[in-house]
């Protein structure tokens, strides 16, 4: 059955819709560049694996769902910043869309409005 505090934070939703952004981040990584990104791709996988903990976090961690905005807002900019220092690190090259750099950045965006809770 569906209760209020599954539509509150985390679930199936949140974990599915991070998961399919890092698949479409795959293929642009993949697709668009003439040397394949290896950089972009290694975040992409990354952030594959953070949606799979966002499936399974309200489950494990009950503590998970009653998080304010501001704590989620961190960690967001925390995953955002790792993605694109992970980017980095992992390619020699940026590349044309800047590998996990420009996903970090929009992850690093995405905190920043959660944190203000908008």
């Amino acid at each position: 059955m569906h209760t209020e505090d599954e539509v509150e934070f985390g679930g199936i939703w949140e974990g599915l819709s991070t998961i399919l952004v890092s698949v479409l981040a795959v293929g642009v990584f993949v697709i668009a560049s003439d040397p394949i990104n290896i950089g972009g791709v290694v975040a992409s996988v990354a952030l594959a694996a953070l949606g799979v903990a966002q499936l399974i976090a309200p489950r494990v961690l009950p503590w998970y769902t009653s998080l304010s905005p501001r704590w989620t807002g961190l960690f967001w900019i925390l995953v955002g910043i790792g993605l694109a220092v992970l980017g980095v690190v992992s390619s020699t090259t940026i590349g044309r869309f800047g590998g996990g750099v420009l996903l970090g950045g929009l992850f690093v965006l995405y905190g920043f409005l959660t944190a203000l809770d908008r």
